[in-house]
């Protein structure tokens, strides 16, 4: 059996849409003649009757209406198919909506804007700075930097950016004052400073022996960490920080890493997105470009790592 070509399927569709040749072959801009001997000629191909027809009316035979189907089918893929290819072709243009975290979005994220809109001149940024895990589908958003595990599923892919390393800190000036801890159990003793508002939690830390969880009662607890930041750097008390908001003062010495062998699990720095059959281009570009500046070594670690160097 030969293969069905489009002209024939785009025939035979208008034949079983108006269910008459002449108004088919009119659409069509054939002769009403030269359209009923292609029919006939797809039919032979085929071994089949397609239509039932008589001087009155014409009507889909059984077989008809399992082509129409697979036709329409077709029809259906190919359109998606150029849909899909238009997109990648054509320019990124339209508004694109991203949300990050708030102090990471300052630190990491601003400064590449204007790159980004240098690239891509048709396209409107809109971005908001929040700490709370917006639902895409429901907020709008294309897409979020968010810091915390996170996995692929549901309505929801997510690319990793970079880790999130986290250091337990304090200022030299405390640990001179309040002496420094060698194990997490003298935690108990000191004056600390957490992220997350309640008033009792657990740190979560990294042992030579496995993972333990330590009870704190801090002095300060914040749903930001530059409060943090900053009350560890003028003698507060010890914290946990991100490495990527307080590398400055870690290279400059302003802050001081504490119970190097016990230290906050890791975790990841990702660019969230919905999961659709076709990615907007917009959303493409944005996640391509985000995945690009962050490749390799994350810039706070180069710079802490520059900042220690010239100190010494």
């Amino acid at each position: 059996m030969q293969q069905l070509t489009s002209p024939a399927l785009d025939e035979f569709a208008a034949a079983a849409r108006h269910l008459n040749f002449a108004k088919a072959a009119a659409e069509l801009g054939l002769h009403p003649s030269v359209f009923s001997r292609r029919i006939k000629d797809l039919e032979r191909q085929l071994n089949v009757r397609l239509f039932d027809r008589d001087t009155r009316r014409v009507a889909l035979t059984d077989a008809g209406a399992v082509l129409l189907e697979h036709a329409r089918d077709i029809h259906t893929r190919l359109h998606d198919a150029a849909t899909a290819i238009a997109a990648l072709s054509s320019k990124p243009a339209g508004t694109l909506r991203l949300t990050v975290p708030v102090l990471f979005g300052q630190l990491h994220i601003a400064p590449l804007i204007p790159k980004f809109l240098a690239r891509h001149p048709d396209l409107k940024l809109e971005l908001t700075f929040s700490d709370k895990y917006e639902d895409l589908a429901q907020s709008g958003f294309d897409a979020a930097v968010r810091i915390g595990a996170l996995e692929a599923g549901g309505n929801l892919r997510v690319r990793k950016l970079a880790p999130n390393r986290r250091i337990l800190c304090a200022s030299p000036a405390y640990l001179a004052a309040a002496g420094t801890p060698r194990h997490p159990s003298d935690l108990a003793q000191h004056r600390l400073l957490s992220f997350r508002p309640i008033a009792r939690q657990v740190w979560r830390l990294r042992s030579p022996g496995g993972v333990i969880d330590v009870a704190v009662d801090p002095v300060l607890t914040s749903d930001n960490m530059e409060p943090l930041r900053l009350a560890a750097v003028a003698g507060a008390g010890i914290a946990i920080v991100a490495v990527f908001g307080a590398a400055q003062d870690i290279a400059e010495g302003r802050l001081v890493t504490v119970l190097r062998d016990y230290q906050p699990l890791e975790s990841t720095i990702s660019v969230v997105y919905r999961d659709a059959p076709h990615l907007p281009r917009r959303v493409r570009v944005l996640i391509d470009f985000l995945v690009e500046a962050f490749r390799g070594t994350p810039p706070w670690e180069v710079a802490r790592h520059k900042a220690g160097k010239k100190r010494r």
